[in-house]
């Protein structure tokens, strides 16, 4: 009578448990510095994208636009608004977001001309990408 073998031992388990546990490790950190990477490309896009937004609409309506940020701090979102109308809102974002040389009012306004007023005012996303905004309303990207 022959008996054949079935399953895995408890020794099998336990070693395919700790390489399984030993490559986790290594790989989780590498994971948190991927999702992070991607989210601050994503909220870097989507300034680009508002930004681009806004001047566009000041040229099509010939009138003024003005991006404002939601409780002074663009991190919190932002909004895109044409004579005291909300056109476009923009959700809080996850990473950190820092707005240099804008407006006193932390605000940008394209004119009908799709010329953005006041000096080059640009955005640094999580200390990775920074964003430059000058004032004819080019939007340059670079990798910090």
């Amino acid at each position: 009578m022959s008996h054949s073998r079935h399953g895995f031992t408890l020794l099998e388990l336990l070693l395919s448990l700790g390489i399984s546990s030993v490559l986790l490790g290594i790989a989780l950190p590498s994971w948190k510095n991927f999702t992070a990477h991607v989210q601050s490309k994503l909220i870097t896009e989507r300034i680009i994208e508002s930004l681009g937004y806004a001047r566009l609409e000041a040229l099509l309506t010939n009138s003024s636009i003005e991006i404002k940020p939601l409780h002074r701090n663009y991190q919190n979102g932002w909004e895109v608004i044409k004579q005291n109308n909300i056109l476009k809102i923009y959700p809080a974002s996850p990473i950190k977001i820092t707005s240099l040389q804008l407006s006193r009012k932390n605000t940008i306004t394209f004119q009908s001309n799709g010329m953005s007023e006041g000096s080059n005012g640009s955005f640094v996303v999580n200390e990775e990408y920074k964003i430059t905004l000058n004032r004819g309303g080019r939007i340059i990207c670079s990798k910090l």
